[in-house]
């Protein structure tokens, strides 16, 4: 939606969105942006018959004049978006802007199949969630689609949809979840058009390509939290994943981006023709801002200290709508599990409400039966 604002009276923005249904890949569905800008992902998980929202204070992102809202949202089933763009003046008044659910005609959407690949090719795990794999099309991708300039008089208005009319709207308690950009450390040739990209630590989160390139190239894509023998990734992973895309990318420059959560250290690229550096991929940490932790810890132990920052950066990747498991195998919430993770975020952090919403999950949600339920009451 491009939308013009007189910014000169409002106090702020808020933006209030929803999707559904985050059930079948066990993760969020759209992927906020504002003037090209990563505002949030969401939603959570329904709870019963709730439905999770979440309101943005998008203020600091908007210019005086013409802005660009966009999302990107993927779903395997149920699809639909909900979002309400509403001005505070400084008066005391409010003013409801625009709303996906009577003003459609000012909203243009296209169907990412071809961008994304119109694929089956499942990157989750068989028996617990499905994930399909992101088979990038840079002559399909719509390059430059968050900026003011681009041309979208080839997509078409939206649908109406009523799968959000039997649910329940509640409002998201925790934190916001964004990315956060991470650099690689480290990009290695292995072979003729073959590079391993190692971003120094476990990433949960999506990657983007920003290349200038002089021929057609066609890459086999793969992730993995370890390295084979051969010093290539191992994308077949232990907990069931095999993390295996194909890109097609067109001559000039193209910057795309993949959006769904996948967890791991290592990028393999097979069939750059292309000298490939630190400034053509960027990954993108899916969380919660956590760097302002109001509790530290140090000492003169060494093995204490690494073991603190161990738990520390461990939290921090694993702060997302809510505690699982993992990321990749089940990525469900078990009540072990958030109590573990629980006890060691409240040692860094005095922010207790992604504990309490997992918690509140867990309880309504039971899996194993055992004590954990009690000790996180």
């Amino acid at each position: 939606m491009e939308k013009s604002l007189d910014l000169s009276n409002v106090e702020k923005v808020l933006f209030a969105t929803t999707a559904t249904s985050p059930e079948y890949s066990r993760q969020y569905v759209y992927n906020l942006y504002v003037n090209g800008e990563s505002i949030g992902v969401g939603p959570t998980r329904l709870d019963g018959n709730n439905l999770y929202y979440n309101v943005y204070d998008i203020t600091d992102s908007l210019t005086n004049g013409q802005n660009v809202i966009g999302c990107a949202c993927y779903a395997e089933q149920r699809r639909a978006f909900l979002g309400q763009l509403i001005c505070y003046y400084k008066d005391g008044t409010k003013k409801i802007m625009a709303n996906t659910g009577t003003d459609r005609k000012e909203w243009t959407s296209l169907n990412g199949d071809e961008a994304y690949g119109n694929n089956s090719t499942n990157v989750g795990t068989k028996q617990y969630y499905t994930q399909t794999a992101e088979n990038l099309n840079s002559s399909k991708y719509p390059k430059g689609w968050l900026l003011q300039a681009y041309n979208d008089e080839k997509w078409t208005q939206p649908s109406a949809s009523g799968e959000m009319k039997n649910y329940q709207l509640c409002p998201y308690k925790s934190g916001v979840v964004n990315r956060y950009r991470q650099s690689p450390a480290e990009i290695k040739k292995i072979a003729e058009s073959r590079y391993v990209i190692d971003f120094g630590n476990e990433m949960i989160g999506n990657v983007s390509v920003q290349l200038l390139g002089l021929t057609s190239q066609k890459w086999s894509v793969g992730y993995g939290e370890e390295l084979n023998p051969d010093g290539s990734v191992k994308s077949e992973m232990r907990t069931g994943n095999i993390y295996r895309e194909t890109w097609n990318l067109t001559p000039g420059y193209q910057e795309m981006s993949t959006i769904n959560m996948k967890a791991f250290r290592y990028m393999e690229i097979t069939g750059c023709t292309e000298k490939l550096s630190i400034n053509n991929i960027t990954g993108w940490q899916v969380r919660q801002k956590t760097e302002n932790q109001e509790l530290q810890f140090s000492s003169n132990n060494s093995i204490l200290n690494d073991e603190y920052n161990l738990a520390k950066k461990t939290i921090e990747n694993t702060s997302q709508d809510m505690y699982v498991d993992t990321q990749s195998r089940e990525s469900q919430n078990y009540a072990g599990d958030t109590f573990i993770n629980m006890m060691t975020a409240t040692s860094m952090n005095l922010n207790y409400s992604l504990a309490a919403h997992s918690v509140e999950y867990a309880l309504n949600h039971p899996t194993w039966p055992s004590e954990y339920m009690l000790y996180t009451v």
